[in-house]
Order: C-alpha cells, then sequence, then structure tokens
C-alpha cells in the first residue's frame, strides 16, 4: 500500500509567535512549509520546509505556494503577511477572507476611513506625511498617537504631547511602515481591551474578550492580557455586536478574527481588527485558561477540514506578562526569582528569552521583548496581585 500524503500547510511567517502555529499543523499531521525573509527565525529549523521569501511579496508567495500545492495558507500573529494569504487563496481557490476587505482592516488609514464612512466612532486623524491641522494648543488639550499604517506589534507607534515629540518620533515610525505613511489619531483614554473570535456564516460565534496592559507612555506596546475580562456584560454584548456588524458590512463570514478596542464612557472604539490569531501569546492564554485551541481552529478552517466548537468557553482567571526593559542598556534581573517563581504552583511557566548582561533596548514594541509569564489566580484581583508580585521579584532594569 502507498502511504497517505500529508496535506501542505503555508505559514507565512517564522518567527517566535508563529512557532504555536507550526508546532499544533505538525501535531495534526500536515506537511508544514512556512517562509519569511529572516533565514534566523526559528520556525526555519521547526518546520517541514523553509523558504526565504519576503512574506509581502505576494507573486512569489504565490508562486511558491502554487508549486507545494498548498491545502492552505495561514498569517498568524501579524497583519504584514494577512493580505498576501488573502492574495493566495484567492488565485488557488483556498479558504481565506476575501482579499478586499483583508486590504482594508490591514491598513489603519483605510480602515478608520471605512470606520467613518459606516458612522462607527472614530477618533479624529490625519495622515503623514501631510499638513496636520494641528497646533501648540491642539496638543495641550489632550495626548494624540502616531502609529504606521501598515505594520504590526506597536512598531513605531507613539503616544506624542507636543509639536516636537511628533517631529522627534515620526522618522521612525513611518521606518516602520510599509507603504510610508502614517496616521496621527487623538489618543483615547480608556479601558484597553482585546478580542479573539470566531466567525461563521457572517455571525461571531465564539469571543474571546481579554484585559490588555500596555508599556508606559508614549509607547503603547502590548505587555500582557488577562482573562476573563472585568468588562460588564453589556458592554461586552456592545463590542462583540459591533464586530459581528463590521465584519458583516466587510463581507467576511468565516475566520479567526482579532481585535483591539478601547471602551471610553459608553463610546467604544474599534482601533484594529483583524482575520488572523492574534499575537502576544493570547491563543496560548485562552487554551490554558478554558481549553480551546484557536490555532487548530483557525489551521482547519483554512485547509477546510470538518470544525467543532464547544458549548461554551468558561474561562479560569490566568494572564500571560510579555516581560521587557523600561530602557536602552545592559539588561539585569534576579535569576534566583526566576527559578523560584517557576517552582510555584501559581506560576504556569516563566521564561527568559535574554541572559542577564546581555544588550536590549527599551520595549517599545513586540520585538524587544525579555520573556513571558503566565500565571493562574483564584480571581481576577488574585491574578492582578501576582502579576504585580512577579516584577517586583524579577527586578528587571536596563543601564
Amino acid at each position: 500500500m502507498l502511504p497517505v500524503t500529508k496535506r501542505s500547510l503555508l505559514v507565512l511567517g517564522a518567527s517566535r509567535y508563529q512557532l504555536g502555529t507550526i508546532e499544533t499543523a505538525k501535531r495534526l499531521g500536515y506537511h508544514v512549509i512556512c517562509s519569511d525573509n529572516v533565514p534566523s527565525n526559528p520556525g526555519h529549523v521547526l518546520a517541514d520546509k523553509s523558504y526565504f521569501i519576503d512574506t509581502t511579496d505576494r507573486e512569489r508567495i504565490l508562486a511558491l505556494a502554487r508549486n507545494e500545492k498548498v491545502a492552505g495558507v495561514i498569517s498568524p500573529c501579524t497583519d504584514v503577511a494577512v493580505t498576501t494569504g488573502a492574495f493566495v487563496a484567492q488565485h488557488l481557490g483556498l479558504s481565506a477572507p476575501p482579499l478586499d476587505a483583508a486590504e482594508i482592516v490591514c491598513d489603519k488609514l483605510i480602515f478608520r476611513q471605512f470606520l467613518k464612512s459606516k458612522g462607527f466612532p472614530v477618533p479624529p486623524f490625519f495622515v503623514l506625511p501631510g499638513a496636520p491641522r494641528l497646533n501648540g494648543s491642539s496638543f495641550g488639550k489632550r495626548p494624540w498617537i502616531i502609529k504606521p499604517t501598515r505594520s504590526s506589534g506597536s512598531k513605531g507607534a507613539f503616544i506624542v504631547g507636543s509639536l516636537q515629540d511628533l517631529e522627534a518620533c515620526l522618522p521612525e515610525t513611518l521606518e516602520f511602515s510599509a507603504n510610508g505613511r502614517a496616521v496621527l489619531e487623538e489618543f483615547i483614554e480608556g479601558f484597553q481591551g482585546t478580542c479573539e473570535g470566531i466567525l461563521n456564516d457572517g455571525k461571531v460565534v465564539l469571543a474571546c474578550l481579554l484585559d490588555r496592559q500596555t508599556a508606559a507612555a508614549p509607547y503603547v506596546a502590548t505587555s500582557g492580557h488577562r482573562v476573563p475580562t472585568s468588562l460588564p456584560v453589556e458592554t461586552q454584548r456592545l463590542i462583540i455586536t459591533a464586530l459581528q456588524d463590521l465584519w458583516q458590512l466587510l463581507g467576511v463570514t468565516e475566520a479567526v478574527f482579532d481585535c483591539d478596542f478601547v471602551v471610553s464612557g459608553k463610546q467604544v472604539f474599534i482601533l484594529e481588527m483583524s482575520p488572523r490569531l492574534g499575537g502576544n501569546c493570547i491563543a496560548s492564554l485562552i487554551l490554558k485558561s478554558s481549553g480551546f485551541d484557536f490555532v487548530e481552529y483557525a489551521i482547519r478552517l483554512v485547509c477546510n477540514e470538518s470544525l467543532k466548537l464547544p458549548d461554551a468557553l468558561v474561562l479560569h482567571p490566568m494572564a500571560v506578562m510579555i516581560l521587557g526593559a523600561s530602557d536602552d542598556g545592559r539588561l539585569d534581573y534576579d535569576e534566583r526569582a526566576v527559578d523560584a517563581l517557576a517552582q510555584t504552583n501559581w506560576i504556569d511557566s516563566l521564561s527568559m528569552d535574554i541572559a542577564v548582561g546581555s544588550r536590549v533596548e527599551a520595549f517599545t514594541n513586540g520585538r524587544r521583548r525579555i520573556g513571558e509569564c503566565f500565571l493562574r489566580g483564584s480571581s481576577y484581583e488574585d491574578v492582578c496581585a501576582k502579576s504585580d508580585q512577579v516584577l517586583r521579584r524579577l527586578q528587571i532594569m536596563a543601564s
């Protein structure tokens, strides 16, 4: 009898946050192919086959996918490759959100224009380079935030409080923008949250809301998530309804999606949403907390396999902390505390990516993390207290 040929899955990206997708796909029996333009990324070693092609190079990725006869293509944990995945799927008849929808949500400027045109709350915004109608008094009243229009992981995003701040940050912001443009918008003060969800037949059939922590201003990089959310049930319903309405307007009916939002007063501002798995260990946190595997579902979805959802998603109190240093310099932390915490019964896992004494940069975006910690608690308040304890005991600093 001839051996059964494994179906192939193309994973766009091979960095730390794609490892979970590669590992899960291999566990499910797929022949895993990955591609990105960083040969040193760890996914290239883990995958069955690797290519060093930039994930934004649509035509070359399409040729790769066609040549490998892939059953599905997935771009987990990064917006940069989402449109490429949709482009490949469109040409090969694979399962994916429509390309035009992907192009709208993966460009911050176009997405804000879309939100505004459909009557959703949007803060005042401008496109840069350009001539924003701002002066010193505008900054005196409220802070603003500048972001690349096409990027991910909070790279190049800064809260700015003056025209001088804006001028100082703009070059780095534009450096991280794939199309050389940036969005400057009013910074919305409020509750920061994330939603990881599943669309089926145009409806949000599963949604996990997480409380999102961020680095200290002027940075906005995600520094952790906590579940279950502390938001009132009615606010949760408003968020899920808004997301379902948006996806329907975009024509997306089947997808795993990720969204960042801010609740300010009685208004919900959808900051970003994308038809992909979220980064910053979200899927791992949900799996550890509830037992539901978003990654496995996403893989089976793009490969047109049978899918099963839980009757209910019960989340036990947990947090993931993305660790980083507040300054540039030589890294220092208490190594004995790392070992001691790792043996504590409420620590699920604790790992440090960077050794003491190594040169590090301040945690301004997801690339600059130095470690991660998953912890459990008896309640939401207990999770918050234990998160604070981890930071106190580790004493992370750079000088």
